[in-house]
């Protein structure tokens, strides 16, 4: 041995790519729940904006009954 280290091995295009797909499983497990946290909180806003209409609905029927009363 000269006591110089050995330059390690660069990885092969097959590690790299096993490294990048990896990487890429991980980035769309990521964004796979953030889309279900946004798809849930969409769910709830609807049901929410279903409800307010309901009652908005509810209400401009009842005053068109009294409006249908007084004439």
């Amino acid at each position: 041995m000269n006591g110089h280290a050995k330059p390690a091995a660069a990885p092969s295009a097959e590690d790299a790519t096993d490294v990048d797909v990896q990487e890429l499983l991980k980035d769309i497990e990521a964004a796979n729940e953030v889309a279900d946290g946004m798809e849930s909180r969409l769910d709830s806003l609807l049901g929410t904006l279903d409800s307010l209409l309901a009652k908005l609905e509810d209400a401009e029927q009842q005053r068109n009954n009294k409006k249908d009363e007084k004439s």
